[in-house]
């Protein structure tokens, strides 16, 4: 009998194919080619990986080869290939013998049998040697603890001085700031940190230091002229003028002074002759 397909199966068979035609876009375009790129790089990295591992297995096997040729030679050594090569050593200049120490120890005698001589060990005062050895120890601990200074205020403004006498101006600045922390209205300490600063050029510093200085004591001579110093360097000469005028007034006959207010008064004219001018006409109604 004649098996027949079903009506759906003889309706799709008569269906007609339909060709559809896809187009990628650019972004498709760069994703494949980024896939092709990667896939040339890998299959770079595994033959760069395949030539390192075969050149590491060519180096082992040329090393096991020179291994057993240098144990099968006569005595260990080189075999005679390498030996053809390797050039013939010159021969050692001299055939002095060198003396050794401990020349009197005996052949067979070992290293330990001739340095511990059981007669020097014998003779050997363990007590003694340990008293040596604390002596420096007892003397340090008999030494009396360092006395306090009665005055640690002048005891770190004298060291401060001695900072700035050899020229470390950054310890004597340290040391005239521990003053400051022991009296916080030390005139004396406030004046000589400014002048530590005007030599390390920290005009700022120097300034508001020996403002400090003088809002607690406005006659201080040395105050008022370190900032003249001060102000003058940092171009502030009218006011630098003005500090020297109060020193004069305090002492009129201190020629480091005058000399000073003379300098500061040329810088000052040297600026306002540097100054720029300009004429302004003026006309009357």
């Amino acid at each position: 009998k004649e098996r027949r397909a079903p009506a759906a199966l003889d309706d799709e068979k008569k269906l007609p194919f339909i060709v559809v035609a896809h187009s990628f876009t650019r972004e498709e375009m760069a994703a494949e080619d980024d896939s092709r790129a990667l896939q040339h790089r890998i299959r770079h990295n595994a033959l760069q990986q395949s030539s390192f591992l075969q050149e590491m297995a060519d180096w082992e096997k040329d090393i096991r080869r020179r291994d057993r040729d240098m144990r099968r030679a006569p005595g260990g050594g080189p075999s005679s290939s390498e030996t053809e090569k390797t050039p013939a050593l010159p021969p050692v200049r001299g055939g002095a013998r060198v003396a050794v120490r401990n020349a009197t120890a005996k052949v067979g005698e070992s290293a330990a049998q001739h340095t511990y001589d059981k007669g020097k060990w014998g003779k050997f005062d363990v007590d003694e040697a340990l008293a040596e050895v604390d002596a420096p120890r007892r003397d340090v601990a008999r030494r009396p603890p360092a006395e306090a200074p009665a005055d640690p205020e002048a005891a770190q403004r004298a060291l401060g001085n001695q900072c700035f006498s050899r020229g470390d101006y950054d310890g004597a600045i340290k040391s005239y700031t521990v003053c400051l922390g022991l009296r916080k209205d030390n005139v004396i300490a406030f004046s000589n940190r400014a002048m530590a600063y005007v030599k390390l050029k920290q005009y700022h510093h120097a300034d508001a230091d020996c403002t400090a200085a003088l809002a607690i004591d406005p006659t201080h001579l040395k105050s008022l002229q370190r900032r003249a110093t001060a102000r003058d360097a940092l171009g502030r000469h009218r006011a630098a003028l003005v500090d020297l005028d109060a020193a004069l007034a305090i002492q009129p006959n201190n020629n480091a002074i005058a000399n000073l207010r003379s300098t500061v008064r040329r810088h000052l004219l040297a600026c306002v002759d540097a100054a720029p001018f300009h004429t302004i006409p003026i006309t009357s109604n």
